[in-house]
């Protein structure tokens, strides 16, 4: 049995469900990723292989939802689909390190899941890509402090890739004999007691961790821009509010989206297509019973209650719970009122 209190209920924010694709679609994509995957283990393939198989159907989806996403929230869009990218280059450094630890610090044995990409260039244009990502973020939602820390250990984490970049390139033999620790690597420039593999996944970590403060801060700030242009004098609370009730409606050619008769309890927005309106009226006719001289009403139940003959049922519990005399109301006073 309830309490008679109302139960609350856990809803995501609307930025992050999928609302471009169907949900069969997304089953169908997840009974196809695992498809691939138990095929690609069954046969005995590379971790590489494992991976990439599991993760290429979900790609379109994505894609469909990056898409749609970017014409609904802005920018917005690009701050999670970077965040969930930083989310997969961390797990990349995180399986090396588990890897470092399983083989007793072996580094030939742990070079992650995508060991191929293990390279110099590959290394120093993510990096590169992640700090210009980061320095764009930060310029576009400037009031969010924890972009600030993000971007700076991005920078040093920059810093240290384009020195290491150098050396390999131009200087490869001291890259063989040492360099390869970089700055602050244990052997490094400056060193530390952390060797390289180590010294990665902490640069990485101390930038995914503040950017994903940041973005949960910023979801708090995200609102439907199609809503932001029909209502455009909501408060950006309000736009928040109202975009986290959204729902997304598709209509065929020829479906009726409204009728006169229905009850209009909801609005809608077009965001694509086109709606006709047919011809329909609306006629004003007299309102049924009389009009309480409290609240203006025009209701039925006016002078139901003999002691108060001019009001409402509502009005005369009003009138009794101040202690209002009872009165007797002129003859005209109950005639019908149009």
């Amino acid at each position: 049995m309830g309490d008679g209190k109302p139960k609350m209920q856990l809803r995501l924010p609307a930025a992050f469900q999928v609302q471009r694709l169907p949900l069969r679609v997304v089953i169908i994509t997840a009974l196809l990723s695992y498809g691939l995957q138990l095929g690609a283990i069954i046969q005995g393939m590379p971790i590489y292989v494992i991976v990439g198989l599991t993760l290429l159907p979900w790609v379109l989806v994505f894609s469909f939802e990056y898409i749609w996403k970017y014409e609904h929230y802005g920018f917005f869009a690009f701050f999670m689909a970077f965040v969930l990218l930083q989310l997969g280059h961390l797990s990349e450094h995180t399986v090396q390190i588990s890897q470092l630890i399983a083989t007793g610090g072996i580094l030939a044995k742990s070079h992650g899941i995508f060991g191929q990409l293990d390279l110099e260039t590959v290394h120093v244009v993510w990096d590169s890509a992640v700090w210009t990502g980061l320095a764009i973020t930060l310029y576009k939602f400037s009031h969010n402090r924890w972009l600030y820390v993000a971007f700076f250990f991005a920078s040093a984490h920059e810093v240290e890739h384009l020195y290491l970049y150098y050396i390999y390139n131009f200087d490869h033999a001291f890259y063989l004999s040492g360099g390869f620790s970089g700055v602050l690597g244990n052997g490094g420039v400056i060193g530390s007691p952390l060797l390289r593999p180590y010294l990665h996944f902490f640069y990485n970590f101390l930038v995914v961790v503040p950017m994903l403060i940041a973005f949960v801060r910023q979801t708090t700030h995200a609102y439907d821009q199609y809503l932001a242009r029909a209502l455009p004098h909501l408060s950006e609370t309000e736009l928040v509010a109202t975009t986290n009730r959204l729902q997304r409606v598709i209509a065929r050619p020829g479906e009726v989206i409204v009728s006169e008769n229905e009850p209009s309890d909801r609005f809608y927005i077009v965001t694509e297509g086109e709606v006709s309106k047919g011809a329909f009226y609306v006629q004003a006719k007299p309102a049924a019973g009389s009009k309480c001289e409290r609240c203006w009403r025009f209701t039925e139940d006016v002078g139901n209650d003999a002691r108060y003959p001019t009001v409402c049922l509502r009005c005369a519990d009003a009138l009794e719970a101040i202690n209002f005399s009872p009165y007797t109301a002129p003859a005209s006073a109950m005639e019908p009122q149009a």
